[in-house]
């Protein structure tokens, strides 16, 4: 403790020294200074929490946060490694008196987990100049310096398998060594590992983890894209079990007005207990609890619950699609990709070497489908840039004091080996329902102006069962939507889904007043899982005279059967002719009444044929128990 006091003096008295130089200049040489210039700045010091900090500006353009590259054991090109990536973009007020320029033009950076290997690295920071010229990149004064850090990692060992945590980035799982070899990727100690991370339906997030600055909530366990780890408020180890307590960190803090070296804490308590499993050496068991502490509602989107980032090597995805779960029945070998949702009827998923050993897992209560994708790189092993990525499909929303609880199992070695494990976990402990319906509110969209009776209509679909599905209007029920109409292009997406995820509804218009108004979509399962539709949309009712309903025998939603052996259907209500209806098809009703030609007329979706308008004369309502 001493010695670092030490240093960290000596260093603040170079700094002083270098920042009235560079007073000096900015005052007598301004004058002189052409375009082109180089960066300036300070690598001031690394501590022994593995941070480092300092400060740069390129003097032509010194409004601009300049990117800091930090290489490892060499310079840039000259055989060092880029091991990470930040801005100057911290308050440095000493840094604005000194060189007159106002602005944010410090950094704090934490060192990525390839440092923390006990051995003595030696540290090359630059500034990154704002013409993107290489040779105008400066390696800043104080640069380089060596340092020895020490792992922080909390390990639980059962003499086969090794797993370890990081309490420096919120308890992330860092290590599972099997044989001497870490399946989890560590690159980065922040995003990836295996971990928790929470999102917000109503927020678009970009496909590059925040690169275009187009993000939403996120608070994620490791802690933020700068680097940054998350606050662990409680922390045991024993051999055998390790809990952690940790408040996530936002990934992307300029949502909050913070910024690089300035973290924004979130609402979020993750909860986070391993153990091995009883009667098995090669599977541990965590246990999750994310509790929302907010007042604020953050709507339906896929969590993930966990993120399994697994080093290049293990490259096949295993996983069983079929319509036979828990039959043994043939597995599907496939290659983690973007924009694919996989069916993962059995609830697990695998990534594998050729000798088919590598890290399978289970979530018992998570949607039968998996999202990934893979990087590579030349570089192999946990501090590779390269890497294979899943996370199981666990929908969820997080309003007040909501509270996402459940359990993931983790198994080391052979899949199929894993996989019967699997199948005596699920015949001994079935899963539990724990997650709503998923789905969407397609029409009508947002800022549209509505008159009259307009379908209400989207796709829903649970892990179980939809029990019902209640549209509202600023916040009231306006009537239960009728559910079960072909949707091939949900299908398209979700393999082995139930087909008929349509739901629609013929909202009467004409029962609020003009003006804008809030139309929303709840759906309930069959253990009483409830969630928001994505997304709601506002729209504007626009009606002159509000039409005098002739009949209620039916409404919209409500199932009909065709009488007669034939029915004749029209494009209108005493319209043109369009075809003929038989006995007995089914169909539901869309939109209607309407009086004209001394007929009732309703819009009938039918099952199959043609679809238009009937006389109600001729329609029976079907009930449904």
């Amino acid at each position: 403790m001493q010695q670092t006091s030490s240093v960290k003096t000596s260093l603040r008295c170079d700094t002083r020294f270098f920042l009235f130089l560079i007073f000096f200049l900015c005052v007598f040489a301004a004058p002189y200074a052409a375009s082109g210039a180089t960066p300036i700045g300070y690598f001031d010091g690394l501590g022994s929490n593995g941070a480092i900090w300092g400060w740069a500006i390129d003097l032509d353009a010194p409004s601009n946060p300049l990117d800091i590259h930090v290489y490892m054991d060499g310079p840039e090109g000259g055989g060092g490694r880029l091991i990470g990536v930040t801005k100057a973009a911290a308050p440095r007020p000493d840094v604005n008196q000194a060189t007159g320029y106002p602005g944010d033009h410090g950094f704090v950076y934490f060192l990525p987990p390839v440092t923390r290997d006990g051995t003595a690295h030696t540290y090359y920071v630059y500034g990154i100049d704002t013409s993107g010229v290489g040779s105008q990149n400066q390696l800043l004064v104080g640069a380089p310096r060596t340092a020895t850090l020490p792992s922080t990692i909390l390990r639980m060992d059962n003499g086969i398998i090794r797993v370890g945590v990081e309490p420096r980035c919120g308890g992330t799982i860092a290590e599972i060594v099997l044989d001497g070899k870490n399946l989890v990727n560590e690159y980065d100690c922040t995003g990836r590992q295996i971990q928790v991370s929470q999102y917000d339906g109503n927020f678009s997030y970009d496909p590059c983890a925040g690169c275009t600055g187009s993000w939403g909530w996120n608070p994620v366990q490791g802690g933020d894209r700068y680097g940054f780890g998350s606050t662990v408020l409680a922390q045991t180890a024993t051999r055998d079990n390790i809990y952690i307590k940790t408040q996530p960190y936002h990934w992307m803090p300029e949502e909050a007005d913070g910024g690089p070296g300035r973290p924004i804490i979130s609402d979020v308590i993750v909860e986070q207990w391993l153990s091995f499993v009883p009667g098995s050496s090669d599977a541990i068991k965590m246990h999750l609890k994310i509790t929302h502490q907010g007042s604020d509602y953050h709507t339906l989107a896929n969590q993930e619950f966990p993120a399994v980032y697994v080093n290049l090597g293990f490259d096949r995805l295993v996983y069983y699609s079929g319509v036979s779960p828990w039959t043994g029945a043939a597995v599907n070998v496939d290659t983690a990709r973007a924009g694919v949702f996989y069916n993962a009827a059995e609830n697990w998923a695998a990534f594998v070497d050729n000798r088919e050993n590598g890290l399978t897992v289970y979530v018992p209560g998570q949607y039968p489908y998996l999202t990934g994708f893979r990087i590579d790189d030349s570089v192999m092993g946990p501090y590779s840039n390269g890497f294979n990525y899943f996370t199981p499909f666990v929908p969820f929303e997080f309003g007040p004091g909501r509270v996402l609880e459940g359990d993931v199992y983790l198994i080391v070695g052979d899949y199929r080996s894993a996989r019967q494990m699997i199948y005596s976990l699920e015949s001994s402990n079935p899963a539990v329902d724990i997650l709503p319906p998923f789905g969407f509110l397609d029409m009508p969209s947002a800022g549209r102006t509505l008159e009259g009776k307009v379908p209400i209509s989207g796709w829903v679909f649970d892990d179980n069962a939809v029990s019902r599905i209640e549209i509202q209007v600023d916040g009231k029920t306006a009537g239960m939507a009728s559910y079960g109409q072909p949707r091939p292009d949900v299908s398209s997406v979700f393999p082995n889904i139930f087909p008929n995820t349509g739901y629609v509804f013929m909202l009467d218009t004409t029962r609020y007043s003009n003006g804008s108004h809030v139309i929303s979509v709840n759906a309930v399962d069959a253990a009483g899982n409830t969630a928001g539709l994505l997304k709601s949309v506002t729209v504007t009712t626009s009606n002159v005279n509000v039409p005098v309903t002739p009949t209620s025998k039916f409404v919209a939603g409500n199932r009909v059967r065709v009488r007669p052996n034939r029915l004749n259907i029209y494009k209108a209500p005493s319209g043109r002719k369009i075809g003929t209806q038989f006995k007995n098809v089914l169909g539901t009703i869309m939109e209607g009444p309407v009086s004209k030609g001394g007929y009732t007329w309703w819009n009938v979706n039918f099952d199959s044929g043609i679809d238009g308008w009937a006389i109600e004369t001729y329609l029976d309502m079907v009930t449904t128990n």
